[in-house]
């Protein structure tokens, strides 16, 4: 503030207002040789968070200065500026019926006839000399919006790419600069804030308004690590994450930032399921705490929601939430039975719309969408004659969970053989009542269709007749997906591209085989051989025992012939 007093401090008759902070703050040139190197007035635009490129600058001059001292830090000789033709009479009426300002120029006038001891005469010198006090955003902030609602045509200036400062054609001064950037350019950026800026001395523009950005993330179960790429069982919820910032809206009447969150049709947003538990419901967190409801405004769906966050609320009003604050959603989507298997995988994107121009309550721009995704696989099992390779209908199965949040639990499937629950209840021989029995159809074949990357073993509950039952399997289905990218709208990868490899891992008897997937369909195949005639007691069966039983019995008889024939003998 001392900074500013002191570049605004009055010069005998007047002096001329810099920038008073309001978005524009840059030193003038160090050093200078004389004051005629102040003479000359640039524009030098330069962002500090956003991209100026391709936009348009409206410079207008409101007061224009004859020199300017640079050991005082003074300017000398103020008129209005080239764009004030009517003596500033359309600005002191504006400024005369604005609210917060209308007490501090209630009596000047523009008529020298009209001057009186009580009714100072409205010039540049003595407009300059009561907005040098202004030193509160409030005054400051209406100060801009009185001079920018004049509509005033000033000198345009584009902004392209290592661009030079731009000569200011009516001289030294004090001008409003208005980003004028047409709001179809501004569908993913921001306008910068109406300023006031004094040059010399501070003629760079620098962005206070933020651009803010959002990032989607889903957590993967197994390695319980949020990153672009998932895998889970139909019948999950999968955890996503949205994160974001509260952005700078200081110089905006009021600002929202409005999340939209869209689900394909193999999610299903957990907030819309009945008696989902609450730990799967939406939860947002400001700076770390966790909002109340009516913080916010949820508009959800089956396929995705919109959350409206007002960031601010009116003019004159403070922000509801700190700059910079972190923002973060979590939320649930539960993959149902629609679920597409394969390289399309099961998409959940996002994107935030944001207030993006301060001079306009209405104007918004978005970020692309950013998208993960879950994929989920389909395991085809064929049951053949371990000789003759062909098929065996009527074999009788159940695939139990090794890893995962259903280890130690059997699959449940519908007649399309897709997955719809899990039981701790291994299933019965013939006993179809839950559809946990997995029965291999006239074709000897049957399927899981909607698996998560995992280890599972495949347990014969039934051998077709004439046919010996096999030991339980060991199967694993293994897909390699593609993290750390951003699944965003003509920016980086497809979805389909995310799912790199699929391969299922057989084992049998201490033999494994391992057989690569279909990428496409998110379909692993294995086989499953059975042998027919008599078969040896497994070891440890009730059938080994008897062996030993009759072999223990047959050395035992044997020693007593044996001894009892040495004695004959001996006799």
């Amino acid at each position: 503030m001392k900074k500013f007093k002191r570049v605004l401090a009055l010069l005998t008759v007047a002096v001329l207002v810099m920038s008073m902070g309001m978005g524009a703050m840059a030193a003038a040139p160090e050093n200078p040789v004389n004051g005629a190197e102040y003479q000359s007035a640039y524009f030098s635009p330069s962002a500090e968070s956003v991209d100026l490129i391709g936009h348009t600058f409206n410079v207008v001059q409101v007061v224009k200065a004859d020199s300017y001292d640079a050991d005082k830090g003074e300017y000398n000789g103020l008129s209005w500026g080239a764009q004030i033709s009517d003596k500033g009479e359309a600005l002191l009426t504006a400024l005369q019926a604005d609210t917060t300002l209308k007490d501090d120029f209630k009596d000047y006038v523009i008529d020298p006839d009209d001057v009186t001891e009580t009714k100072p005469l409205f010039t540049a010198a003595s407009f300059a000399a009561v907005i040098k006090d202004y030193t509160t955003s409030a005054k400051q902030e209406a100060l801009i919006k009185v001079i920018q609602g004049l509509n005033l045509t000033g000198q345009e200036i584009p902004v392209t790419e290592n661009m030079s400062p731009v000569p200011l054609t009516a001289g030294i001064g004090l001008y409003m600069v208005d980003d004028t950037t047409a709001a179809s350019a501004l569908t993913d950026d921001v306008a910068n804030a109406s300023i006031l800026m004094a040059v010399p001395g501070s003629n760079m523009i620098r962005i206070k308004v933020d651009k803010p950005t959002q990032d989607k993330t889903v957590q993967e179960n197994i390695k319980a690590e949020w990153n672009e790429v998932s895998d889970y069982n139909i019948g999950d919820y999968v955890p996503y994450k949205i994160t974001s910032k509260i952005p700078n809206a200081e110089k905006f009447d009021s600002y929202t930032m409005t999340f939209t969150d869209e689900m394909s049709s193999g999610l299903t947003f957990a907030d819309t399921v009945a008696d989902v538990a609450a730990t799967h419901k939406l939860k947002i967190t400001v700076g770390g705490t966790e909002l109340e409801a009516a913080q916010y405004t949820l508009t959800p769906s089956a396929q995705g929601f919109t959350l409206e966050l007002p960031v601010k609320k009116a003019p004159g009003t403070t922000q509801l939430f700190t700059a910079g604050a972190a923002v973060e959603i979590t939320f649930f989507g539960l993959l149902n039975e629609n679920a597409d298997i394969g390289t399309d995988g099961n998409t959940n994107k996002s994107k935030l719309t944001y207030s993006n121009n301060p001079d306009s309550s209405t104007s918004t721009a978005e970020t692309p969408w950013d998208t993960v995704i879950t994929f989920t696989y389909e395991l085809d099992v064929e049951k053949v004659d371990g000789v003759t390779g062909e098929a065996l209908p009527g074999a009788q199965f159940a695939l139990s969970a090794v890893t995962g949040e259903h280890a130690n639990k059997y699959a449940i499937v519908d007649e399309n053989g897709v997955l719809t629950g899990w039981t701790e209840t291994i299933p019965a021989a013939d006993q179809m009542t839950n559809g946990a029995l997995l029965v291999a159809d006239q074709d000897g074949k049957f399927k899981v269709v909607g698996l998560d990357d995992g280890t599972y073993t495949l347990t014969e509950i039934k051998a077709p007749a004439g046919y010996n039952a096999i030991h339980p399997i060991a199967v694993v289905i293994s897909g390699t997906t593609k993290n750390g990218d951003d699944y965003t709208d003509d920016l980086h990868d497809a979805p389909g591209e995310a799912l790199t490899a699929l391969k299922v891992t057989v084992t049998v008897d201490s033999k494994s085989t391992e057989k690569t997937g279909k990428i496409n369909t998110g379909i692993v195949e294995m086989t499953v051989e059975n042998n027919s005639g008599a078969a040896l007691p497994e070891t440890g069966g009730v059938g080994t025992t008897m062996f030993y039983i009759i072999g223990a019995a047959l050395v035992i008889g044997a020693g007593v012939v044996l001894v009892s024939r040495r004695r004959m003998n001996v006799q």
